[in-house]
């Protein structure tokens, strides 16, 4: 559930952008985890077609990884 609500703010967000597809398209395939430090919560963002998808859990290895505290 947390998954899909990030995941619809995101693309709507990114829709704001005229630029935005086109700039994602550049990650096409890739894999970002992203580690929030003391919530204890992953979140792997993946690039498909001009969108974000956000998933709990990833079946391929991340491209990159940030990690870091919500407020850092």
């Amino acid at each position: 559930m947390m998954a899909s609500i990030i995941e619809a703010s995101v693309n709507r967000v990114l829709s704001l952008d005229p630029e935005s597809a086109r700039r994602l398209l550049k990650l096409q395939g890739k894999v970002l985890q992203l580690d929030l430090e003391g919530l204890d919560i992953t979140l792997f963002l993946s690039f498909d077609s001009g969108n974000v998808q956000v998933d709990l859990d990833s079946e391929s290895e991340p491209d990159t990884l940030i990690s870091g505290t919500p407020v850092a």
